[in-house]
């Protein structure tokens, strides 16, 4: 399984790529919306789900997101935020769910696994 992780705080970015990594995902990373689009645009093999931060430079989480499911609304995209969810709460459709950080990996990993899945069973959203 693929995954892209977005978030521009090195660390988080880091710890949340090992974790899934360690588990047989395979990783990429970006440290913002913009370069992650990119790499979403450009890669080979698609990605099974995206985790994006919401506030990053360049381009943040809600864009990226607008702009990823402009091209493939079934794929999962779950955010994390430092910030009051509250505050983003009409953007909240875009996402699967939008954990608030410090994200609990373990939850994070079954809700990935589960939309994933989901998605290969034809249970996720329907194409736009």
């Amino acid at each position: 399984m693929k995954i892209l992780v977005v978030d521009d705080d090195m660390l988080i970015r880091k710890v949340v790529a090992q974790y899934f990594s360690k588990r047989e995902f395979l990783v990429m990373t970006s440290d913002n919306g913009e370069d992650a689009l990119e790499l979403f645009y450009n890669a080979e093999e698609k990605f099974d789900a995206i985790i994006t931060d919401i506030m990053m430079p360049k381009m943040n989480g809600i864009e990226f997101t607008k702009k990823v499911k402009a091209l493939n609304t079934n794929i999962p995209v779950i955010a994390m935020t430092a910030g009051d969810i509250e505050k983003i709460a009409d953007q909240a459709y875009l996402f699967e769910s939008i954990f608030s950080k410090p994200v609990e990996l373990a939850k994070l990993l079954e809700l990935v696994l589960q939309k994933i899945e989901e998605g290969r069973k034809g249970k996720g959203k329907d194409e736009g």
